[in-house]
């Protein structure tokens, strides 16, 4: 009976996956379609930000990018396929987390107990205050950042990293095989390629776990073994600071050569307005010695009609 009613929850927890499934779409759906304006505070996140960066820039430095531009070439240029692969990744996470907790629990097989409590794992989240925030689920530090769409892609990622990870971690002091480390620098490398805050955690614990181990006379050559499956994800963070610093040079580049135009559009116009401040002096000038012309020669009429007067007034004396 008890083992039945065991078998039951752990259906109706399933369910609710499924259902907790068809609301990430819809949330993550509703978001995508949303327009780059910061005053709307229903469905605000950076999920429209990245599509934007990869469709319409051209440039990202997360792989989620790559994925995002595939959906949306696939999906007739919408962002169904994007929500739907959000939501998909979203309840990846709670099959991923309930794996975890059967390891750390030593179970065998799932049941209402590891479900359930992968399931409120993933529903972690603080109540909503609004002297904290006037945004109902951003910013907020929780077991899940609604808002952010390359920490949805990283998680699914960084829990089987993590679950690959112990059990590699059982017989590595003995060996480890080409396989296995291949097998965690690949997934570390893809966590890191998503979102570089898992490795940031990651590298410092298992560097002190491993000084540890090699204060226990584990051999030198196994620590460093495991610790070199850290060193390809170091690649990708270079890589994806070396993206960001051209964008960033691209952009000085840009707005300088702006700064370059819009000075030689002011020089140009400058110097145009000095020749049609010349040409105006110069019209003025012209005027001005018309008139002085003009001036002289009236004044030197008026002298000639005297004169001439005169002669005619001596003339008519003279008779």
């Amino acid at each position: 009976m008890k083992s039945k009613l065991s078998k039951y929850t752990s259906i109706i927890m399933w369910i609710g996956v499924l259902i907790y499934g068809g609301l990430c779409f819809y949330l993550f759906y509703m978001q995508s379609i949303q327009p780059l304006d910061y005053n709307n505070r229903y469905f605000q996140s950076d999920l429209p930000y990245h599509i934007s960066m990869i469709i319409d820039d051209g440039w990202y430095y997360s792989f989620t990018a790559y994925a995002y531009q595939l959906f949306y070439w696939l999906g007739g240029k919408g962002t169904v396929l994007i929500a739907l692969f959000l939501a998909a990744a979203s309840v990846l996470c709670v099959f991923l987390t309930e794996k975890l907790l059967e390891l750390l629990l030593g179970r065998s097989r799932a049941d209402a107990l590891t479900v359930g409590c992968a399931l409120a794992l993933n529903l972690v989240m603080p109540f909503f205050w609004r002297f904290a925030g006037e945004y109902r689920y951003v910013s907020y530090q929780a077991g899940n950042i609604w808002h952010n769409s390359t920490y949805q892609c990283m998680k699914p990622v960084a829990l089987a990293a993590m679950i690959y990870y112990m059990k590699t971690e059982k017989d590595y002091r003995e060996s480890l095989s080409g396989r296995q480390w291949l097998g965690l620098a690949g997934l570390l490398v893809l966590c890191t390629g998503i979102k570089p805050s898992f490795l940031t955690v990651f590298a410092p614990v298992l560097a002190v776990k491993l000084l540890a181990d090699l204060c226990r006379k584990v051999p030198f050559k196994q620590v460093f073994l495991l610790g070199s499956t850290v060193i390809p994800a170091c690649g990708v963070i270079l890589w994806q600071n070396m993206i960001q610093r051209v964008r960033i040079r691209k952009q000085k580049g840009n707005s300088g050569q702006k700064a370059r135009i819009r000075k030689r559009k002011g020089t140009l116009g400058q110097r145009s307005r000095i020749r049609k401040r010349k040409k105006v002096l110069g019209q003025r000038s012209r005027i001005r010695k018309q008139k002085r012309i003009s001036g002289q020669r009236n004044k030197m009429s008026e002298r000639n009609r005297k004169i001439m007067r005169m002669k005619v007034s001596g003339r008519m004396r003279q008779r």
